[in-house]
């Protein structure tokens, strides 16, 4: 496989491998709100999410927005870490979630979900170029 680069400037995360096969880039790789997201547009949401994730530890993914969630599990996987997936986001699953990992992080894209204890990963706005979603 080839690896792609990105289409934006600036330090660029490196995958151990390609997040996406041999495509055209500017073919649509999701579709979100009725608008074609590009596979372009998606590595550019990958590497602007990926900037945000701390330097270890696993992550629980809570993220309801499929694509949202995809962005979440393509930078994590790229920055190596360990994607959780709980069959809930009750406390007491994060709670024995966070007992067994030291360095847990979660990700959600529901405000109103607290997960005590715990890092939050804020969320990296997405259909801009990382050098504006670091502004």
């Amino acid at each position: 496989m080839t690896s792609h680069p990105l289409p934006t400037s600036g330090a660029l995360f490196v995958p151990r491998q390609p997040l996406l096969a041999a495509r055209d880039l500017a073919a649509p790789i999701a579709w979100r709100h009725g608008r074609a997201v590009s596979g372009a547009q998606f590595l550019v949401d990958v590497q602007a999410q990926a900037d945000l994730l701390p330097p270890g530890g696993p992550l629980v993914n809570l993220i309801g927005d499929r694509y949202r969630f995809m962005v979440a599990l393509a930078a994590a996987l790229s920055r190596g870490h360990t994607s959780l997936f709980p069959p809930n986001a009750l406390p007491a699953t994060l709670a024995a979630l966070q007992a067994r990992h030291r360095r847990l992080c979660a990700i959600t894209d529901d405000p109103a979900l607290k997960v005590p204890e715990v890092h939050e990963v804020r969320l990296a706005p997405l259909g801009m170029s990382t050098a504006a979603a670091a502004a």
